[in-house]
């Protein structure tokens, strides 16, 4: 995830929940001004949040217009909706061919 503030963001879920999901998950990272800009005691951002990737590589970043958000959107409510799916098939309460056929006449 980047965000200018992801450090106050990280720094926000460790106090709440130190064993949250997403420090394991997600990468934080800031700008490299942000980063630049940080005392050099700032373990927490400097360690965490630092914007150059371990292998190397520059992060691939765009800004967010309107095409590119509802695209995202669109892709991720895809899938969600088959997470849910999945759930629902694995609980065996999907919607039976007898509801279908009604549904259908």
């Amino acid at each position: 995830m980047a965000y200018d503030s992801s450090c106050k963001l990280l720094w926000h879920i460790i106090t709440q929940d130190p064993n949250d999901h997403w420090l394991s998950t997600t990468k934080f990272i800031v700008d490299a001004w942000h980063y630049i800009g940080h005392k050099a005691t700032d373990v927490l951002c400097r360690f965490w949040c630092n914007p150059s990737l371990s292998d190397g590589s520059q992060p691939d970043l765009v800004q967010m217009s309107n095409i590119n958000y509802n695209f995202y959107i669109h892709s991720l409510m895809l899938l969600y909706k088959e997470r849910v799916e999945q759930r629902i098939q694995k609980k065996d309460r999907g919607l039976t061919q007898e509801f279908w056929d009604d549904v259908l006449e």
